[in-house]
Order: C-alpha cells, then sequence, then structure tokens
C-alpha cells in the first residue's frame, strides 16, 4: 500500500499527505510575474529538470500540478482520463514544439509501450532563458514544484498519475477530508480504478 499512501493517504486514511501540503506551500506572492501559456510552460518544465524529461504522461501531471498552483500559468481547464486530469493543449503543444524544433523527442521502445524521452534543442534553451528573465518568479516556483516531486517519485508516470487524480479529486471538494474508500468511490465517477489491487 506505500505508493498510494506516498500519493495521498496520511496514517489517518485521509487524502491530506505533506506531499500535497508541500506542493501548496510553494505558492509565494512576492513579486508579480507575467502569465506563462502551455507552451512556455512545456518548455519551462523540462528546463527545470536539466533540459531533458521522460515521458508524456510525467509532463501532463507536472503541468497539472503547475497549473493548480501557480495563478500566473494560463492552461484551459484539465478533464479526468485514464492516467489522471489530462488537457489535450498540452498534448497538441508538445507536438508543435517538436515540429518547431524547440524540442527533441526520441521513442524508447518498451516491453508493453512506448515511451518517448524528450530534450532541449539550442533553439528551445534560448527560449527558456528569455522565459526565465521575464518571469523570474513563476519561473522559480515552476522549479521548485518539479524539485518536489523529482524528490518525491523521480518523476515515475504512475505515482505523478495517482498524486494528479487525488488532487483533482480534493480540488472537487475542498475542505473536505477524504477516507481511502472515499476516494475510491470518488474515482470510479470519474472512470478511475483505485482499487486496493492499485493500493497494494
Amino acid at each position: 500500500m506505500d505508493q498510494f499512501i506516498e500519493m495521498g493517504l496520511t496514517y489517518g486514511q485521509t487524502l491530506d499527505h505533506k506531499y500535497i501540503k508541500n506542493l501548496s506551500t510553494l505558492i509565494m506572492n512576492d513579486e508579480k510575474s507575467m502569465t506563462m501559456d502551455v507552451y512556455d510552460t512545456i518548455i519551462a518544465i523540462i528546463d527545470c529538470n536539466d533540459g531533458q524529461i521522460s515521458g508524456r504522461t510525467a509532463i501532463h501531471k507536472l503541468a497539472f500540478f503547475i497549473d493548480q498552483l501557480i495563478p500566473e500559468i494560463e492552461i484551459p481547464p484539465h478533464k479526468p482520463h485514464f492516467y489522471g486530469p489530462f488537457n489535450e493543449e498540452i498534448a497538441v503543444s508538445l507536438e508543435k514544439l517538436v515540429s518547431y524544433s524547440f524540442l527533441e523527442e526520441r521513442k524508447i521502445p518498451g516491453y508493453r509501450y512506448d515511451s518517448y524521452q524528450y530534450r532541449l534543442t539550442p533553439d528551445g534553451g534560448d527560449m527558456a532563458r528569455t522565459l526565465e528573465s521575464e518571469n523570474p518568479t513563476t519561473y522559480r516556483r515552476i522549479d521548485e514544484i518539479i524539485e518536489t516531486c523529482n524528490d518525491f517519485c523521480g518523476l515515475r508516470a504512475a505515482p505523478l498519475s495517482y498524486a494528479a487524480k487525488i488532487y483533482y479529486m480534493l480540488k472537487m471538494h475542498p475542505g473536505s477530508k477524504m477516507t481511502y474508500e472515499d476516494a475510491v468511490n470518488e474515482g470510479k465517477k470519474l472512470d478511475w480504478n483505485l482499487s486496493q489491487s492499485n493500493a497494494e
């Protein structure tokens, strides 16, 4: 059951884990930055992870957390999807950044499914430096969120997906304490299979 606990359950069976709290404390209001759109956010996510990242799912879930926690990020609302909150515009923008040569995409064959690694090109690196200089506070917040998630799970897709699902459900019921059973039942309404077998 450790992974599910790490992604949202406290020992008292409530979905209020310090991981989610740590992400929330990264909101700072010390200076006003310009807004950042989907393209900017994707570039910043990859730049803040040493210029490369593995997995589309990881990018989607990191973008979800960043959008939820940073007011200056302007991304259309996420919708429930098999792997958690999903945004079609992020998927399209990722493809466009590759086609515009801001990102390199490398396909990594897998046993069950292929994965993709993304790396900033020199033009992507230049774009990142411009974004960082224009949005220093927002960029710092993004970097802190990436670091928190990296420390938590090494940016692996499955833990990020579970955490994003739980965070999404908590946002649907602000101020409420959700038990493990509540999470499973609420997940079923969104076609998310948060069963005991997932938790073990």
